[in-house]
């Protein structure tokens, strides 16, 4: 049985990724191994109206899509999506820069990227504080299921 409190928390959680996520900016939500960043995608997900696309870095097709630097690759790729979703992003190689890229390029699409060693917002601009990327880190906390 799930706690009312368990459901305020989840929901202000959902709530807090919502209200991160612009067109222009990278809400990256980060933190160590098996706290339930993917979960919380997920769940994110199942109530998220528009449309998306789900990828997974620890995949290799996904590596290959986001490890090019083409402008018009991510142009065509994520034409009328409303949101990107990249899970476990640290293990795509160059993932701030091209993220950057895309945001620089692709308009009106928000972006969620979940890295468990914080290294996508590390390579984002330096011109750019954390609060402008939209940067949530996520700690350990309950189940979300």
């Amino acid at each position: 049985m799930v706690k009312t409190s368990d459901k305020f928390i989840k929901r202000a959680i959902m709530s807090q990724i919502k209200n991160r996520l612009k067109p222009g900016r990278v809400a990256v939500i980060y933190g160590p191994r098996r706290v339930g960043k993917t979960t919380l995608l997920h769940n994110f997900l199942e109530e998220y109206d528009g449309k998306y696309k789900l990828y997974n870095g620890e995949d290799l097709e996904t590596q290959k899509i986001f490890t090019v630097q083409s402008a018009a690759k991510y142009q065509s790729l994520l034409r009328g999506l409303d949101l990107l979703v990249i899970d476990e992003a640290q293990k795509i190689e160059n993932i701030g820069l091209n993220l950057k890229l895309i945001v620089d390029t692709v308009e009106g699409l928000n972006i969620i990227a979940a890295d468990r060693l914080h290294l996508i917002w590390r390579n984002m601009s330096a011109n750019r504080s954390r609060e402008e990327n939209g940067i949530i880190r996520f700690f350990r906390c309950r189940n979300w299921n």
